[in-house]
């Protein structure tokens, strides 16, 4: 249940089980989803799938399937929905998103979909020769450095397509020197408790 995000390590099970096995990543699926014996029929959430997404379909699934049976959230995975949450949080509060580097991860992919969705204002510096007035004309600017894997031999790239490691410090650098700035690091970790936990009110995936 669920689609694993690309990137995160996550992905369908390789061994299948005994019994019939089906793919939901959907709520249009889920409504359309048919079991022989409903009496039987389980769930668990695909590793790296985002946890909202798969609430929704399995809100879905046991509004059909009553005797539906799965995994305790204390096994799902957060972290893509960690992830999810905090470029969600930080980008929501800024007025520019600046992708410095030449990698690619989960991060820069969760951040360019979600600025993508809010119609935050997106500039691409690979170096310090691309960064416009323009570009940093914004009370909060959020600078997403994206560093390249380490190459494991070989001569240096120094391509076309290359693109400098510092760029993403040296933009930060930039923006320091045009005022005061301060910046933030931003968490969100999600961790299982025991049902008996005595502490502020939770959200719960129960």
């Amino acid at each position: 249940m669920g689609a694993p995000a690309a990137g995160t390590g996550g992905g369908w099970l390789r061994r299948r089980p005994a019994g019939t096995v089906k793919r939901v990543v959907s709520e249009a699926e889920a409504e359309k989803l048919t079991v022989l014996d409903p009496e039987r029929l389980s769930f668990v959430v695909t590793p790296g799938a985002v946890v909202s997404g798969a609430t929704a379909i399995l809100r879905v699934l046991r509004r059909r399937f009553p005797r539906l049976r799965g995994q305790h959230p204390w096994e799902w995975c957060y972290t893509t929905d960690d992830l999810d949450t905090a470029v969600g949080s930080v980008l929501g509060q800024s007025d520019a998103l600046l992708v410095t580097g030449n990698g690619d991860s989960p991060l820069v992919r969760t951040a360019l979909a979600r600025a993508a969705r809010s119609g935050l204002r997106v500039r691409e510096v690979t170096s310090l020769d691309r960064l416009r007035p323009q570009d940093v004309d914004g009370a909060t600017i959020t600078v997403l450095h994206t560093p390249a894997p380490e190459l494991t031999g070989g001569a240096p790239d120094h391509g076309p397509d290359h693109r400098e490691e510092g760029t993403g410090r040296d933009v930060s650098r930039v923006l320091d020197g045009l005022g005061p700035t301060g910046h933030i690091w931003r968490t969100v970790r999600s961790t299982p408790l025991p049902s008996d936990f005595k502490g502020s009110p939770l959200i719960s995936n129960a």
